[in-house]
């Protein structure tokens, strides 16, 4: 979405470059020149982004490929089990009454919004 509106606005001022109206408003061709040298250097690091992204993908399903499937299923459970254990330990303070921290609090809160709220918003916007 921010590369087709970055996209759009550099095509519009290449267009409106050297135009009367242009001229009209005060709006030289060095401003014009600056604000596309601007954007084209965000296009250029989402290029980068979205390139260091695929090749750590890759060599992640390269690393997976050489070992067995007992790591592999290990590796898989790492997150879950964490999940378990913290909700857990919430459970349990809760039904004994003891009181939780801030930082108990914010960690529950991590892992929440881990499970519930950024990956679903990564999933359905097809970041990763």
């Amino acid at each position: 979405m921010k590369l087709a509106i970055t996209t759009a606005i550099a095509a519009a001022l290449s267009k409106f470059k050297g135009s009367k109206k242009a001229i009209d408003l005060g709006i030289s061709e060095d401003i014009i020149n600056a604000v596309n040298s601007y954007l084209s250097k965000d296009i250029e690091l989402d290029k980068n982004l979205a390139e260091q992204i695929k090749n750590a993908q890759e060599h992640d399903i390269s690393i997976g490929q050489k070992l067995s499937n007992l790591v592999i299923n290990l590796r898989g459970l790492i997150r879950p089990l964490c999940t378990i254990v913290i909700l857990t330990w919430y459970l349990y303070a809760k039904l004994n009454n003891i009181n939780l921290t801030t930082e108990d609090y914010s960690i529950i809160g991590g892992v929440l919004a881990f499970w519930f709220g950024f990956r679903t918003y990564e999933k359905k916007n097809r970041i990763f």
